[in-house]
């Protein structure tokens, strides 16, 4: 484990300004993110890792206000976000990374509001969202990427009213997500993204003023789970094939109407299995462990009850899961770390007195470990870094003059790109809030894969199919020969990529086991 002193990654903008880093995303080898730097707003700009591969992509709304670009969403070769351009409101985008390739796909609804595209997802070879037309309300849109080609899949809610749909997942060649409708409530539906193809999968919770519900999906070993309530059973696990029979309860973890499960919580494969944070007799919320069967499901803990926090899970770091835990009511949290063992649990950072914990993100790079936790006295972070264990934490040395709590509670931020760790802080009032690293770590090219890659790819030319293998569930990204990124998405530990539409040539797989090539024949 080796931490160097921060030092200044990118000052974007200049003198005593504030970059207001908001809303990064890493897809592939770039991040995406909002930033101000002090002429221009707050606007598009990527970085790759480097100083000289940071840059704003675009003005797309001149002057000082800004266009707040946000939800980055990676769709064939380009990524996708919603901004405000100053005329047409907030509708959808597209970028290749160069300021003529940034471009408005639709002006959905004509006027300053705009059509405030959400809940971006690429499925199917298409981009799901939901938008408002300002006609029929809040509704499933689809795109290709063209203005002709973005339209309302349909009006499920008919009128003004909202459908809201939402958490769209690709699962046996269909698009499932929840939404609410005038006779079924808020229930499980499916699409393939034609224009009136939507059908209800099932009305879990029978009646047009309830809501079942479809939150947290994902799919795992084929079959994709999610969050449903009902008046018997309360909030629990279940999961769908696509049809009206094969959409059930999973598992009733808390016998009876007490919910067994949030789904304000998230959900974490790892080691093929699925943790989340459930809740049973006597012990209350607890670390569960799932292999996808109701005899494999079952707490791994039963201590201290778990913090309720939407980002529970974290990071996997040296094979590790790591999870937050409440230290006590209003006494904030501290990181635990699981084998999926319940001797292989145990608390990874250490603690401060309380009310003075409270980690709220993570970066692991090598044999490092990186997290932010409340400064003692205040309302402010500190960075620490260890091996991942609470005996080989320390608080990680500030570069020489800062202030006495460089980072901000409000705003705190640290991430790996490309091996290189980055976070937002402020170190001095004469630089403002910027962007900073702590080291230098060689960054993996698309030509090439590490020694230590752990991925594989079969068959290897391949035709219509890849199998892509690696050690657990984790983000993909794929480019082409020229360094293009044209495909991203998180898949488990074995999955089959389409390749059929690829034109012939040679690609790169990366994940965080590695990169490799494959061609396309």
């Amino acid at each position: 484990m080796n931490a160097q002193t921060p030092t200044i990654f990118k000052d974007i903008n200049p003198g005593g300004g504030d970059a207001v880093f908001l809303f990064p995303e890493i897809i592939g080898n770039k991040m995406y993110f909002t930033a101000n730097n002090g002429v221009a707003g707050n606007e598009l700009w990527v970085s790759d890792g480097t100083e000289v591969g940071t840059y704003m992509i675009k003005d797309i709304r001149p002057g000082a206000d800004g266009s707040m670009p946000r939800y980055f969403t990676a769709h064939n070769g380009y990524v996708y976000f919603a901004a405000n351009d100053g005329t047409h409101g907030i509708e959808l985008w597209r970028t290749d990374d160069t300021e003529d390739g940034t471009v408005l796909v639709k002006d959905i609804q004509p006027g300053e509001l705009g059509g405030n595209p959400l809940e971006l997802k690429s499925c199917l070879g298409k981009l799901f969202f939901q938008a408002n037309d300002g006609l029929h309300g809040v509704e499933p849109w689809c795109s290709n990427g063209t203005s002709d080609n973005t339209y309302m899949i349909d009006d499920m809610y008919i009128g003004v009213g909202d459908s809201n749909a939402q958490f769209f997942t690709e699962h046996n060649g269909t698009v499932i997500f929840g939404a609410n409708t005038i006779a079924n409530g808020g229930e499980v539906f499916k699409t393939n993204g034609v224009q009136g193809g939507v059908e209800l999968v099932r009305d879990i919770l029978v009646g047009s003023q309830y809501s079942g519900g479809f939150r947290n999906p994902f799919v795992f070993n084929g079959n994709l789970f999610f969050v449903a309530q009902t008046f018997a059973n309360g909030m629990e696990w279940w999961t769908t094939d696509g049809t009206e029979e094969g959409t059930e309860l999973f598992m009733d973890i808390y016998p009876g109407s007490v919910p067994g499960t949030n789904w304000a919580l998230n959900s974490y494969v790892y080691n093929n299995k699925f943790y989340f944070i459930g809740n049973s007799s006597p012990n209350g919320w607890q670390l569960w462990a799932s292999d996808g069967s109701t005899a494999g499901t079952a707490a791994v803990t039963t201590n201290s009850t778990i913090n309720m926090a939407p980002s529970s899970f974290t990071i996997v770091h040296n094979d590790l899961l790591y999870y937050r835990v409440s230290v006590g009511s209003g006494s904030g949290y501290v990181y635990y770390s699981t084998d999926g063992t319940t001797s292989g649990t145990i608390q990874a950072v250490p603690s401060n007195p309380v009310p003075f914990n409270l980690v709220s993100g993570a970066a692991s790079t090598g044999d490092s470990l990186y997290y932010i936790d409340r400064g003692l006295g205040n309302s402010n972070l500190r960075i620490w870094v260890s091996d991942g264990t609470a005996a080989n934490a320390h608080i990680v040395d500030m570069p020489a003059g800062s202030l006495a709590e460089p980072i901000s509670f409000t705003d705190s931020w640290i991430g790996v790109l490309n091996g290189q760790v980055l976070y937002y802080a402020r170190h001095s009032w004469s630089l403002g809030r910027e962007l900073y690293k702590i080291s230098d770590t060689p960054t993996i090219g698309v030509n090439e894969a590490p020694s230590s890659s752990i991925i594989s790819l079969y068959p290897n030319p391949a035709e219509s199919s890849l199998r892509i293998t690696m050690s657990d569930r984790q983000p993909i990204a794929v480019y082409n020969a020229t360094g293009m990124l044209i495909d991203s998405f998180v898949a488990n530990s074995t999955h089959t990529l389409d390749v059929s539409d690829y034109p012939s040539g040679v690609y790169i797989i990366k994940s965080e086991d590695g990169a490799m090539k494959f061609i396309k024949e």
